[in-house]
């Protein structure tokens, strides 16, 4: 393999968010080991973290941020591995529970108090 089809294989990885997914993964994998997790776990949450952590940088919003701040970028990657993908995971599904619980307006005017 040469240099050039390395640099591509790289910069193709950096712009869709690869190396940081992967980055995201390894630090859960060094957390799932610290945390005596079980290899089994500890690899499947690696694998959703390196997801997450490539889903969340192919965000437009975080661009403004991230573009400026390369740094920022590995720091979110650790937080995302540190954190790991239970706890992502159930925020998110518990946010989307509490949003629709929010728009039926069947329960808009339920439980007031008197």
């Amino acid at each position: 393999m040469d240099r050039q089809t390395l640099q591509t294989i790289l910069m193709f990885a950096q712009q869709y968010g690869l190396l940081h997914g992967l980055l995201a993964g390894l630090t859960a994998l060094i957390r799932g080991a610290y945390e005596s997790e079980g290899l089994a776990k500890a690899l499947l949450d690696a694998a959703l973290c390196a997801l997450i952590g490539t889903f969340v940088f192919s965000l437009p919003f975080l661009d403004a941020v991230l573009i400026p701040h390369p740094n920022a970028a590995l720091v979110l990657c650790i937080v995302i591995g540190i954190v790991g993908a239970k706890l992502l995971i159930t925020t998110v599904r518990d946010s989307f529970v509490v949003a629709v619980k929010q728009l039926n307006p069947l329960t808009w005017f339920r439980g007031g108090k008197r």
